[in-house]
């Protein structure tokens, strides 16, 4: 691949794609990996297998499933807090 190739020119085949995008590696200090990350989360004690929550996403749909969970959920005896964006929407127990 040409290292004069415009951005706005398309890729001919993957080759050329992963090519480019690995030729800015050492200018952008990309590192690819988990590694980093892992040990940043040591380095925190580990907070993620501390917390237990369950995140809901998608196009449609997760306002019923967060209320069908949190009401399941809390059934069982457990106490559930939502948080619900971008309407930024709190309620513990199912209260405000």
């Amino acid at each position: 691949m040409s290292s004069t190739k415009q951005i706005t020119e398309p890729f001919q085949t993957a080759q050329e794609a992963i090519d480019w995008i690995v030729r800015f590696i050492p200018l952008v200090g990309i590192k690819p990996g988990l590694e980093r990350m892992q040990r940043m989360m040591e380095l925190l004690d580990n907070p993620h297998r501390r917390l237990k929550f369950i995140h809901i996403a998608g196009t449609n749909g997760k306002g019923s499933v967060c209320a069908y969970l949190s009401e399941v959920i809390r059934q069982c005896g457990y106490d559930v807090g939502t948080f619900t964006s971008p309407i930024s929407r709190s309620t513990m127990n199912g209260s405000a």
